[in-house]
């Protein structure tokens, strides 16, 4: 195993233990500096140091070098009822608010329901699988979840508890923010259309910061722990890509005073959807192609192709706020 590797292990085995690099040191009987090289792989532990590693980290020598997992991990009780109650105030609340202006002849319904129902669907389909990822174990519904990766259970199950108590506690919190306004009877579009913005940022943002947190705990083998590393960075990219044609266009359309579910809003969605194609066919690309430098040992450099679908998103983007600025033309 390469000096690099055998710091990542090590590395990755003391922090799921919650040990500083002063705590393990001082267990050893060794330098805080010492930790240091050996987890930057500057130097390499002699044998008896590797048997106190595997000591203090209940494993072998085989589950140190990440051969393979022999770890012994007590079993992680996690309380879901907070998400229950989560998900039903939110079911609740939108079939209050949609019976309540129904009946009301001061209200009617509006936009607002959609964006309540979007909101719904995320909770739903985000309740039930994490839900049933953590009592079964069982997380082939969640995206990114690859069955040939090996994982730590414990640290996963964690990861997909907070994901899953900050998703439902956002939509939540979303939810009634929108059912109040909607309550006021507020007529400010713009008001609207940012908190969908903060939303998106504020979610994935949120889920991102999850995935860099617990990146180094669930992943067992060193090569996984980097392509990991590299793809979060990648998917960074692209979803922000993705969030700033939204935003460009929530401002075009304020800008330019270009109402929904007309022509010249339709125009737009021409350029939206195929920048989203784009970025999404970017994504799988760059993917793969961070699984094979990670495979062959060597850095992950973007290619012509890249560059070829950043330039394309350019294009739709600077053409979509054209088109919005030609309406004031007419």
């Amino acid at each position: 195993m390469e000096h690099h590797q055998l710091g990542t292990q090590i590395a990755t085995l003391r922090k799921r233990r919650g040990m500083s690099q002063e705590e393990l040191a001082n267990q050893l009987g060794v330098t805080r500096q010492a930790i240091s090289n050996w987890e930057r792989g500057m130097t390499q532990p002699d044998l008896e140091m590797l048997m106190k590693l595997a000591a203090i980290f209940e494993t072998d020598l085989d589950g140190l070098m990440g051969i393979k997992s022999d770890i012994k991990e007590e079993p992680v009780e996690l309380n879901l009822k907070p998400m229950k109650w989560m998900y039903l105030t939110q079911l609740f609340s939108l079939i209050g608010y949609f019976v309540f202006v129904v009946l009301s002849p001061r209200y009617e319904v509006s936009g607002i329901l959609i964006i309540l129902l979007t909101f719904l669907m995320m909770a739903t389909s985000i309740y039930f699988v994490f839900t049933h990822g953590i009592k079964t174990g069982d997380y082939t519904l969640v995206a990114g979840y690859d069955k040939r990766v090996h994982y730590h259970d414990s640290s996963l199950k964690k990861m997909a508890y907070i994901t899953e108590f900050y998703c439902l506690f956002t939509t939540l919190s979303y939810s009634l923010i929108y059912i109040i306004l909607s309550l006021m009877q507020l007529e400010i579009s713009w008001l609207f259309m940012l908190l969908i913005v903060v939303f998106m940022i504020q979610f994935i943002g949120g889920i991102l910061l999850i995935n860099v947190k617990y990146r180094q705990e669930i992943f067992v083998e060193p090569s996984e722990q980097e392509e990991a590393r590299v793809g979060m960075w990648i998917v960074l990219v692209f979803v922000s890509s993705i969030m700033i044609m939204v935003i460009a266009t929530i401002v075009t359309q304020l800008a330019f005073n270009i109402s929904n579910n007309t022509v010249e809003a339709g125009q737009l969605v021409l350029f939206i959807l195929p920048y989203i194609f784009l970025n999404m066919v970017g994504l799988f690309l760059e993917q793969n192609r961070v699984k094979k430098a990670v495979k062959e040992q060597r850095a992950y450099r973007p290619d012509r192709m890249t560059y070829l679908i950043i330039l394309a998103c350019l294009i739709l983007l600077v053409g979509m706020i054209y088109t919005g600025y030609q309406t004031t033309l007419r």
